[in-house]
């Protein structure tokens, strides 16, 4: 298998202590039409890469990935200073028949301090069609500690089977967040927070993003913000959704399988379409009902152009918002409001202009 550039750390016996190699940088190329991935910066067990920077790359066509950081050693995350900027990656399209994914955007794992921002993804994943672990994901991190997700655009990302999302920290990843991003008309969520059985999935938050007809299906009943599994003191707060159900039924928040504890969906700006269905709390873990605790749902403003659907909460089906707020004393103080709506004017903005931190100040209330 051939890759663009690759960028590799190893030693030939395993060595008493970590073997580290440093300051490498990759700029101003394009990578395209490998049987591989565009760009690969991978350390081997016993060793690590630090202060790497790829900068204003753009790779495209490639079979397998983007730009992706990796380590053998999953629990150590031992790479560190990673920074991957102003960069585009596209038509990565992924390859099929493996038991793993392909075709992601950008995604690094392995990573103690990382920054990913002022990036793009487009088209990525549609091949990907994995037997075994999740599908591509447009810009993400798994493995990781301490990761920024900033200023990055990320849209119609596809797949094969499963995930197409626009963001994500995965497995194993801690005290991370994403702000100031963007993503719409991805096939799957626009961002996720999943623990996955694994632990070390904590302190990670998504604020001040926007995610604008995402979950375009299939899969279908996807939420625009997700959360899955044993995620511990994580946040999903002061974000925009514009939530556009053309027959994919995407949900506004969805909690699939969730055992962990203190999870936090706040202060949120929600427009639906007609027709939705709002949430989804899915009680199932492995056969087991789940027992996920301090789950907390508060000062959100939602607006719909219909009555919401029924939808499903824990065992529990409800017709109606009141209902659902007095049976799990959620959303207890947040805006309900029903009738014709107009989106916000710099909504379109984002996906055509760069992106500052003043554009989700002005569109989001209470997002400094």
């Amino acid at each position: 298998m051939k890759n663009g550039i690759l960028i590799i750390s190893q030693a030939d016996a395993q060595p008493a202590e970590t073997i580290r190699y440093s300051n490498f940088s990759i700029n101003h190329v394009e990578v395209s039409n490998f049987e591989g991935t565009g760009v690969e910066i991978y350390a081997f067990s016993g060793t690590a890469l630090s202060k790497a920077r790829v900068s204003n790359v753009v790779v495209h066509d490639n079979a397998r990935e983007g730009i992706t950081v990796g380590a053998d050693d999953i629990w150590s995350r031992p790479n560190q200073d990673i920074y991957i900027g102003h960069s585009t990656a596209y038509h990565n399209h992924g390859t099929p028949g493996l038991w793993h994914h392909t075709g992601s955007g950008i995604v690094i794992a392995g990573v103690t301090r990382g920054m990913i921002e002022y990036c793009e993804q487009y088209e990525n994943g549609d091949l990907s069609d994995p037997s075994y672990t999740g599908g591509p994901v447009g810009i993400w991190a798994w493995d990781s500690d301490q990761v920024t997700i900033q200023f990055c655009k990320s849209h119609h990302m596809g797949t094969g089977n499963w995930d197409g999302g626009g963001y994500d920290f995965d497995i194993i990843t801690s005290n991370s967040v994403m702000q100031y991003n963007v993503s719409w008309e991805n096939q799957g969520y626009g961002y996720q927070l999943y623990e996955g059985g694994w632990g070390l999935h904590s302190g990670n938050t998504v604020r001040c993003n926007a995610s604008i007809s995402d979950a375009k299906g299939p899969p279908t009943g996807v939420g625009a913000m997700v959360s899955a599994f044993g995620t511990v003191d994580e946040s999903f707060d002061h974000n925009l959704m514009y939530v556009e159900n053309g027959g994919s039924d995407e949900k506004i928040f969805q909690v699939s399988a969730w055992f962990g504890d203190n999870l936090r969906f706040h202060d949120n700006l929600v427009f639906a379409g007609p027709n939705t269905s709002p949430f989804l709390l899915d009680p199932n873990c492995w056969g087991g009902h789940c027992s996920g605790t301090n789950l907390q749902m508060f000062g959100n403003t939602y607006r719909f152009a219909n009555d919401p659907l029924p939808f499903w909460w824990d065992e529990t089906q409800y017709n109606s918002i009141a209902d659902w707020q007095t049976a799990t004393g959620l959303d207890l103080d947040s805006q309900f409001i029903v009738g014709p709506f107009v989106l916000p004017p710099g909504l379109e903005q984002l996906k055509t202009q760069p992106l500052t931190r003043e554009m989700f100040d002005q569109l989001i209330p209470g997002c400094e």
